[in-house]
């Protein structure tokens, strides 16, 4: 399911910086990278570092084998949407999980989406989230959340005093955990943070989420995220090249980022990792996640789950204990 389409620049990576493993790739180290050899060397480097990590090499290994009996891809259990940014607003850009809804609707759970306001601050939601979850009941639970509503998610965990019985996973995906340089830009001119603002409450949004994600250290999400106790946590993110946007404005962004190092074209992709959780990253798929291979990589995340017991497999009958999917 790998699928690389300008080898060329990951073989230029291999054997660069033998001494940087996955743990040296600081946002100094890859801004340096970045600034001296280009920002699709650096993201190339970083997806070669981060496949390194021998617990995503074992996840890697799974989401991409071959054998269609390796795993099953049916399941109960729910599995709680928290959706990204405007998700109700633009529905275009995939925000409302609709393609993780078909994926885990296919496969049997039950799924929800997190009543969360769609142009709502992080602290907001999260205390919405916080609010939720420890009503719950005990059914094994997997939440998926998409761009900035990771931060919802993450804020919730660091308000929550224990985690509810029912979680068993976090699947993040494309998180804008932490502040951002696309916010810092705006806000440090007058006219941008009077732009930025009119766009926001124009979009229905809170007056409240420029401060949100900017890097200043006054922001809630400045502080690095950490995965809760006891809770699986997988992080999908795209490592896009600069010829892999789609739009002027997606490649703009990219590059204006581009001196800090690696990004989606929205944020940076060292803060869209929870440690120490598992990474699988890829290649092509920029901060919307919109490329081709995605239904099969989620149902293929959903059934890495169901085997490792964060989902309850659905067995196909009594004497085999088989389950009536396999992945595709």
């Amino acid at each position: 399911m790998l699928t690389i389409d300008r080898p060329d620049v990951l073989a230029q990576v291999r054997d660069a910086y033998p001494d940087l493993s996955y743990g040296d790739c600081t946002h100094t180290t890859l801004s340096a990278i970045a600034q001296q050899h280009g920002v699709d060397f650096a993201t190339a480097f970083f997806f070669d570092r981060v496949r390194r990590v021998p617990r995503n090499e074992v996840l890697a290994t799974v989401l991409e084998r071959s054998d269609p009996a390796a795993l099953p891809v049916r399941g109960r259990g729910k599995v709680l949407i928290v959706p990204a940014l405007f998700y109700d607003r633009r529905p275009a850009h995939g925000g409302d999980g609709a393609v993780v809804r078909a994926v885990s609707e296919r496969a049997g759970l039950d799924v929800e989406m997190a009543p969360v306001e769609s142009g709502g601050s992080a602290r907001a939601n999260a205390a919405i989230l916080c609010d939720m979850l420890p009503r719950r009941s005990s059914e094994p639970t997997v939440i998926v959340s998409l761009s900035k509503g990771s931060a919802d998610v993450r804020l919730a965990f660091e308000t929550m005093r224990s985690m509810p019985a029912g979680v068993r996973a976090w699947i993040n995906v494309s998180g804008l955990l932490r502040g951002t340089p696309a916010i810092d830009r705006f806000m440090q001119r007058w006219y941008r943070r009077l732009l930025l603002r009119l766009i926001i409450l124009r979009a229905g949004g809170s007056a409240a989420l420029p401060a949100e994600f900017t890097t200043s250290s006054t922001s809630p999400l400045h502080r690095t995220v950490v995965a809760p106790s006891g809770i699986l946590v997988i992080n999908l993110l795209g490592f896009p090249l600069a010829a892999h946007f789609a739009t002027t404005f997606g490649r703009l962004r990219h590059r204006q980022m581009a001196p800090y190092g690696p990004n989606d074209g929205l944020g940076l992709l060292r803060d869209a990792i929870v440690e120490p959780g598992l990474t699988y990253p890829v290649w092509g798929a920029d901060h919307y996640f919109r490329v081709p291979r995605v239904p099969v990589l989620l149902t293929r995340v959903i059934a890495y789950l169901i085997h490792r017991g964060c989902l309850v497999p659905v067995p196909e009958n009594a004497e085999t204990g088989l389950c009536a999917g396999r992945i595709r």
